[in-house]
């Protein structure tokens, strides 16, 4: 049985932008009969319309390791074979063996049914991009030598019990070992509302300078604000390529556009 679950990070932190559910507004072809209002009208066609992604996850590190998109013309449609008596598009489902079953064999998928884990969420612009970003799969990145470095947000509780940063349990033992460097900095409130901010660095041992360019990038933002320039640089220290910064860089507008 699917089970709802509340919790999901995406790590792009300062700049990224989860964009919830869009009704798509399109003009139709012009008819004599018709005022221009008549011709704007809400997709309601047989195109399947809403998208969603099943993330398979590595149960060693806890990362996404496979991934199978789902269309649809109704939420009802996934309700319904889940069994669950509604669906949120904007939030996330565990799935177990049966539900993974259902949904392969309803619409004709090939998802492996091994899986440890397997989270069901609504499709986000960011899944469009020509290249998988890096968040939830940051510690397999890092082990496969593909990333140099990645950070991770939390507020900063002195109750060491209240843990915020799960990927911490993760990383830590590779520290342990001599293979990241750590380092943890706590971002002081901006003003007396605000909690502390505590991010923490890992950075494969030869990389380790991008963790002082990184904070110093945080910390002249927060004076000048955050622009265009320092979400090239985030996303340079992060260890996307150029290419890739620009295609997140044209979605990011095209977001702000849409908007607006």
């Amino acid at each position: 049985m699917a089970v709802y679950h509340p919790t999901y990070r995406f790590h792009r932190f300062l700049s990224f932008q989860i964009l919830l559910f869009q009704t798509k507004i399109v003009r139709s072809a012009p008819q004599k009969e018709n005022s221009a209002a008549d011709n704007m009208h809400v997709v309601m066609s047989e195109k399947p319309h809403l998208r969603f992604v099943i993330e398979i996850y590595d149960p060693e590190t806890e990362c996404i390791a496979d991934q199978v998109d789902i269309e649809t013309n109704s939420v009802h449609e996934l309700s319904d074979i889940l069994g669950l008596p509604s669906m949120q598009v904007h939030e996330t489902y565990e799935l177990d063996k049966t539900d993974l079953e259902k949904i392969g064999e309803h619409f004709n998928l090939a998802i492996s049914l091994n899986a440890e884990r397997a989270v069901l969420r609504y499709r986000f612009d960011f899944d469009d991009l020509p290249y998988r970003i890096h968040g939830n799969r940051e510690l397999a990145l890092m082990l496969a030598g593909k990333k140099p470095l990645a950070v991770f947000v939390g507020d900063y509780h002195t109750d060491l019990d209240l843990e915020e940063i799960p990927e911490e349990k993760l990383f830590d033992p590779y520290v342990a070992s001599g293979r990241f460097t750590k380092r943890e900095y706590v971002e002081l409130p901006t003003d007396k509302s605000e909690f502390k901010t505590r991010r923490i660095l890992y950075a494969r041992p030869t990389e380790a300078w991008r963790m002082n360019a990184y904070l110093l990038m945080i910390q002249t933002a927060r004076k000048v604000g955050w622009n265009e320039g320092f979400e090239r640089m985030e996303g340079a220290l992060l260890g996307y390529e150029e290419w890739q910064n620009d295609a997140h860089i044209q979605s990011t507008r095209c977001g702000k556009q849409r908007q607006a």
